[in-house]
């Protein structure tokens, strides 16, 4: 079976042959290290200052601030919850990563450097929504629930082909804005009814929290809900939490006119949220991914974003060749195509220089040397020894090969980017 990776940081989810790990994309810091996942929201109203839930959307190399924990940039907590999730050198030498519309190339740049620090080969990159809406009309939207926004992604089928075109972000209306609006309404109710405010406790208050998911799944099958706090039971209803799910419907509207939508699962649990179409699951995912990978030509996988694929492939018969679209950029300034290892390099491609900030220094020199560079006749290599303190933040290089373009991140925090001058 083909591993599958899910960065969706409201379910981010891990597929092999043998289980199926689940997590949610937030960090608490103890003080000695990071929980992740749902060890992480248990804590999350407790302790709101020791928890961080944007760092997979914001995904990159910035200073984070303020601090949290050890970590120095977001790309550190990544790199952290990926070990835990991937439970790196199990094993997992195959792996396809599913990414939301709204991950840039920049992003899946850094993410697959880091995944290479973790010795994670990559099988190809697929775009979420091309998964979701694997049997849409000729036009049709995914709507994408993330932990802090909405994501409203078109899909147009045209001769053939299924292309994922432009997605728009809803901020504050992630599933964790949504949980705390039901919170509050669940929080009024308890007062109404018992003059007791859970939100005057951070334990009560994290408490309910918990206990959202349990309500709103015991609210599919029934109008009514006793939820017990402690000593204290409180009666929630379909009418208390639907105006939630008439809020994320009528931003919907305002932002596309396409009646065809796929829903993620978990907005389909919030009353007052409908579709005619089957929710988006991590199974659907899984399983669809696979199957579009498994019908790649060779040539095709790795290095490749797909955004693009026949209408067959996801409507469960043979489909014809997928279309790959778009090899992912090395960066802005270097977006060529990808150079294989058996392909001869252009001369610009060679690095002759190592970028320090604003300083260019030899790769023979001492500074080039301390990021364990070694020139090549058709690139540069990293020394064995330095490999476990250098990240190559690049799709395009490797530890035994780099190129011109290639992002190189030292675990003392100083970057630098591999150059070529003409002498």
């Amino acid at each position: 079976m083909i591993n599958i990776l899910d960065i969706n940081d409201a379910q981010l989810f891990m597929a092999t042959a043998t289980e199926l790990n689940r997590s949610y994309g937030v960090a608490f810091w103890d003080g000695r290290q990071y929980r992740f996942g749902h060890s992480a929201v248990s804590e999350l109203r407790r302790k709101p200052l020791e928890t961080k839930s944007d760092f997979w959307i914001s995904l990159n190399t910035q200073p984070l601030s303020p601090p949290f924990g050890t970590a120095r940039h977001s790309a550190d907590l990544v790199y952290a919850h990926l070990k835990e999730l991937l439970k790196a050198g199990d094993g997992c030498d195959d792996l396809v990563i599913v990414a939301p519309a709204n991950v840039s190339d920049d992003q899946l740049s850094l993410l697959l450097g880091i995944l290479q620090s973790l010795s994670i080969d990559i099988s190809a990159v697929i775009d979420r929504s091309l998964i979701a809406t694997h049997t849409g009309d000729q036009r049709s939207v995914h709507i994408e629930t993330q932990w802090r926004q909405l994501l409203i992604t078109e899909v147009i089928e045209s001769n053939g082909d299924r292309s994922v075109t432009e997605a728009k972000p809803l901020p504050g209306l992630g599933l964790l804005d949504c949980y705390e609006q039901i919170l509050e309404r669940c929080a009024d109710r308890c007062v109404d009814q018992t003059r007791f405010d859970p939100r005057r406790s951070a334990d009560s208050e994290q408490e309910l929290w918990n206990a959202v998911p349990d309500i709103l799944a015991a609210l599919q099958s029934s109008p009514k809900h006793t939820v017990s706090l402690g000593q204290y039971q409180f009666t929630v209803s379909l009418d208390d939490i639907t105006p939630v799910g008439l809020r994320l419907m009528t931003e919907i509207d305002r932002v596309s006119s396409t009646k065809d939508r796929w829903f993620d699962e978990p907005l389909l649990a919030i009353p007052g949220v409908t579709t005619t179409r089957e929710a988006v699951s991590g199974d659907v995912i899984a399983k669809t991914a696979e199957d579009i990978v498994q019908q790649l030509p060779d040539d095709q996988k790795g290095l490749v974003r797909i955004a693009s694929l026949a209408s067959s492939a996801t409507s469960g018969t043979p489909a014809a060749e997928p279309s790959v679209v778009g090899e992912l950029a090395i960066d802005p300034d270097h977006a060529e195509t990808v150079a294989t290892p058996t392909e001869a390099p252009l001369d610009s491609d060679i690095p002759t220089h190592l970028l320090i900030g604003h300083r260019a220094v030899s790769l023979a020199s001492d500074e080039a040397s301390s990021f364990g560079l070694a020139p090549l006749a058709d690139g540069a290599v990293i020394a064995i020894s330095m490999r476990d303190r250098i990240t190559v933040l690049s799709l395009r290089g490797s530890y035994d090969r780099l190129f011109s373009g290639c992002r190189l991140f030292r675990d003392d925090g100083v970057e630098a980017t591999l150059i070529h001058l003409e002498h």
